[in-house]
């Protein structure tokens, strides 16, 4: 029994791919991406709560009645499970980033900042 299908890994892979992307826009793209992706990850687990263990066809010769059941809910709590956990590792890196871009200058924020001191005086 493998718990991580291949589908756990959809919602995380989406979630890197769009933020990695968002790096070529606005700095609110980023959390905004960050935050929807971390409200899915989070509704997985009432959908996997809710959602009914139907039993397997008694064809597939099981023995256990765990066997025989679909893990369909178990899947929808793992693909929750892990793009929680990497929302919050993509928004820590963020967080790393933003200070790093923001100690460096590099940072349109404090471009924009830095062009208006220099443009005062």
């Amino acid at each position: 029994m493998d718990l991580t299908d291949g589908y756990d890994w959809i919602l995380p892979a989406v979630t890197i791919v769009c933020w990695i992307l968002s790096w070529l826009g606005p700095r609110g793209l980023r959390w905004g991406l960050l935050t929807v992706a971390t409200v899915l990850s989070i509704l997985c687990f009432p959908l996997a709560l809710l959602m009914p263990a139907t039993p397997v066809s008694p064809s597939s010769n099981c023995r256990p009645v765990v066997e025989c059941t679909s893990l369909s809910p178990l899947y929808w709590g793992m693909a929750g499970l892990i793009g929680f956990v990497c929302c919050i590792a993509l928004s820590i890196l963020t967080l790393a980033i933003d200070a790093i871009m923001a100690a460096l200058g590099w940072s349109s924020r404090h471009r924009v900042d830095r062009a208006e001191r220099d443009a005062l005086g």
